[in-house]
C-alpha cells in the first residue's frame, strides 16, 4: 500500500516537473517518457526488501532504526546529490553497487541530457530486483504463520 501511495505521489510530482520544465523552457526529451520503466526494478527491488523487513520486524523489535541508518546511508552512498563522474575512480566501483545508483544515473540521463537508456545494465538490474522481490515474498508467505506466536 505505501509503494503504490509513493508510486502515485511520483506520478503526479513528476507530470508537475515536466509542465514545469514546459514552462521554464527547458528541453524536453522523448526519453523522459521512459522515467517510469527505469525505475521499474527500484520498484521490485522496494517491494521484495519491504515484504523481507516487515516479516524480520515482526522478531526483532528495533529493525525500524537499523532500515532508518540504512536507508540514510544508502542514500548518500548513491550519487544523487553529486554526478558520479566526481568521485575517484577506485571509489566508483563501491557506488555501484548500491542498488539506488543505476535508476538516479539513468534518470539524471534521461531528464537532463536525453541519452538513452543502457539497456543492457537495465535487464541485469531487473533480474536481480525480481529475484529479490520473489525471494523476499516467499520469506514473508513462509514467516507470516509464526506472526501471531510473536505478537
Amino acid at each position: 500500500m505505501i509503494i503504490s501511495s509513493a508510486l502515485m505521489h511520483l506520478a503526479v510530482n513528476f507530470f508537475v516537473l515536466l509542465v514545469f520544465c514546459r514552462f521554464a523552457g527547458m528541453t524536453l526529451y522523448l526519453g523522459s517518457l521512459l522515467v517510469p520503466v527505469v525505475l521499474l526494478p527500484l520498484v521490485l527491488l522496494s517491494l521484495g526488501c519491504s515484504w523481507f523487513l516487515a516479516s524480520l520486524g515482526v522478531y526483532l523489535r528495533d529493525m525500524a532504526q537499523v532500515i532508518g541508518i540504512i536507508a540514510n546511508v544508502s542514500l548518500f552512498m548513491a550519487p544523487v546529490f553529486y554526478p558520479i563522474d566526481a568521485l575517484p575512480e577506485e571509489f566508483r566501483s563501491i557506488v555501484e553497487w548500491n542498488p539506488i545508483t543505476l535508476p538516479v544515473i539513468q534518470v539524471r540521463e534521461l531528464l537532463l541530457w536525453g541519452a538513452p537508456v543502457q539497456w543492457s545494465h537495465w535487464v541485469t538490474s531487473l533480474i536481480v530486483c525480481c529475484f529479490v522481490c520473489v525471494t523476499g515474498y516467499l520469506w514473508f508467505q513462509k514467516t507470516r504463520r509464526g506472526f501471531s506466536d510473536v505478537i
